[in-house]
């Protein structure tokens, strides 16, 4: 479980939630939690990073942001993240560094 928050577009205020990532061998899912409201729970047959892509536009439906790695302008995923990481690792790019 990691502890992250989210961002409320309309005002800016921010909201703690729980993210709970699970997966077995053909499933991967997150399961965002938050006092207050239903849980939001997303799955893929690919991996984490579309898990994530799919929870991210279900949050901007709601006028929310997830503040985590994954969703900064500076991440950068690579073609091996996949398979080595099951889309859970993501680069931050520094502009002028190599990555």
């Amino acid at each position: 479980m990691h502890d992250l928050e989210l961002v409320n577009l309309a005002d800016e205020s921010l909201l703690p939630c729980q993210v709970t990532a699970q997966n077995d061998d053909e499933t991967y899912e997150l399961r965002l939690n938050r006092a207050g409201a239903s849980s939001i729970k997303v799955r893929s047959s690919i991996d984490f990073e579309d898990t994530l892509r799919q929870l991210r536009a279900e949050l901007q439906q709601q006028n929310l942001l997830l503040l985590c790695n994954g969703f900064r302008r500076d991440a950068f995923v690579s073609s091996m993240s996949p398979q080595m990481s099951e889309g859970l690792s993501c680069y931050l790019v520094v502009t002028g560094e190599p990555v």
